[in-house]
């Protein structure tokens, strides 16, 4: 009887500490990096549609740039709002256009939800643009979990 309780919260533990990890190595690559002391926050709401599934997300720059991708997380029963990043892409040389782009994948779904991207570059006078449902081979790549299909 009891393993009926001591399993649930050991797959729990276990999802929660590899969730963990990974931000922390999210946050470490952009610490380190090498695109520049300049950080800025920008965002983009999602409306909601009613229709899931993975947008790209196109990030330009003349200059190298990092950013991590994120959302506003609000646990409403106990008022709590944050940032939950949990994604990090870093620019590459575009030798065709020239210039840098880093591309990510993400997942939607049918509810709105406010993306924060967090870029970091050397030049402050140099902007990141960022395109939404453009056409590019994504560099990184963010699933949703399992119990966001189910909604």
């Amino acid at each position: 009887m009891v393993i009926f309780f001591i399993l649930p919260a050991f797959i729990a533990t276990i999802f929660l500490s590899k969730e963990l990890l990974k931000k922390f190595q999210f946050h470490d690559r952009f610490t380190l990096s090498s695109a520049g002391d300049f950080i800025e926050e920008t965002s983009w709401y999602y409306e909601g549609t009613g229709k899931r599934g993975m947008v790209t997300i196109v990030f330009r720059s003349k200059k190298p740039f990092a950013a991590l991708i994120g959302f506003d997380l609000a646990i409403f029963p106990i008022k709590f709002r944050a940032v939950d990043y949990f994604g990090f892409v870093e620019s590459r040389f575009d030798e065709k256009n020239g210039g840098y782009y880093a591309v990510a994948s993400t997942y939607i779904g049918r509810k709105p939800v406010n993306f924060i991207f967090l870029i970091r570059r050397k030049d402050p006078q140099t902007g990141v643009s960022i395109c939404f449902y453009c056409k590019r081979h994504p560099h990184e790549i963010y699933p949703p979990h399992f119990w966001q299909r189910l909604e």
